[in-house]
């Protein structure tokens, strides 16, 4: 068989070489990955849901040189902080006590309210089994409450800044065994809403808190169980969560996703919205927000790390 194609020499292959990196090498360099960024317990399923919007958002931007989304969990705010501080993360999906943080230390701004779990808002629910004695709010002295995590608005910053403005002192406790005094109210942290209602049924604390979206959802709060529980106090209303970009996002882009996010709806988003945390559109920022977060900011170092 008669060889129709010639040999090439090694200099003309390293030849080829470099003139498809010259050529493509701008093209690489100018690609940029849009990172979409979270506090997560459940990453399996924080990153189903963010995932689709990072990607979404992604091609909105196309024109401003974003290639594709990513999307990154952290465990805590702090190393979401440092990641931020690194300029690794664009955007975040947060509650307002992360919010606090982030805005006060990395220069984030917020964007946009987001009306997550079909919420625009939510309130705390403080609760406790039927047959316990504690009548209200109250009647904490001695007892154990258990609070989510330390990085939950709903279930930690805001129930802890109500009781203590009963004038009533929190105590961390070190295990479920150990007892407050009688002159201070103890807290734990059940970690996710499923071990704060075990706990609370099964008289390992004596209170617990979950947000109203979280107590009317069977898979968070399960029927059977909310049986035996009775709520003892619900407080105001707050923003569900917000969308907040970092300095690593220039102007033209925030601008972008700022419009891009206030004109979706479940209608023109071809499912995206609804699969991001269940969210059913974003609205413009509340009246008084700036001062609201300053002074989560300020009581959380109050508190300092406990």
């Amino acid at each position: 068989m008669i060889n129709r194609f010639p040999k090439l020499k090694a200099s003309d292959v390293l030849i080829g070489c470099l003139f498809l990196f010259v050529f493509l090498f701008p093209m690489l360099s100018n690609a940029k990955i849009l990172v979409l960024a979270q506090i997560s317990e459940r990453p399996k399923k924080d990153f189903k849901e963010l995932r689709p919007m990072v990607s979404y958002m992604a091609t909105k931007l196309k024109s401003l040189g974003y290639t594709q989304g990513k999307v990154r969990l952290f465990s805590d705010t702090q190393t979401l902080i440092e990641a931020v501080n690194r300029g690794e993360v664009h955007w975040i999906t947060e509650t307002a006590k992360t919010a606090a943080e982030l805005i006060n230390k990395t220069g984030a701004k917020l964007l946009v309210n987001k009306w997550k779990n079909g919420q625009q808002s939510y309130a705390s629910i403080l609760y406790t089994r039927h047959d316990n004695a504690i009548m209200s709010i109250d009647d904490l002295n001695g007892k154990v409450i258990a609070f989510e995590s330390e990085d939950s608005f709903s279930s930690y910053y805001l129930p802890r800044a109500l009781i203590e403005e009963r004038g009533m002192t929190l105590r961390k406790m070190e295990s479920l065994r150990e007892k407050p005094r009688a002159d201070e109210v103890g807290y734990v942290f059940s970690r996710n809403e499923k071990n704060n209602v075990l706990w609370t049924t099964k008289q390992l604390v004596d209170v617990g808190v979950v947000n109203n979206g979280d107590w009317g959802n069977i898979n968070r709060v399960p029927a059977a169980l909310k049986t035996q529980l009775r709520i003892l106090f619900t407080s105001s209303q707050f923003p569900r969560a917000y969308e907040i970009v970092t300095p690593a996002m220039s102007e033209p882009a925030v601008a972008l996703l700022k419009k891009t996010l206030l004109e979706m709806n479940l209608e023109n988003s071809d499912g995206v919205l609804a699969r991001y945390e269940k969210a059913t559109g974003f609205g413009p920022l509340p009246t008084g927000y700036r001062q609201q977060l300053n002074g989560i900011y300020k009581r959380s170092l109050a508190w300092g790390v406990q």
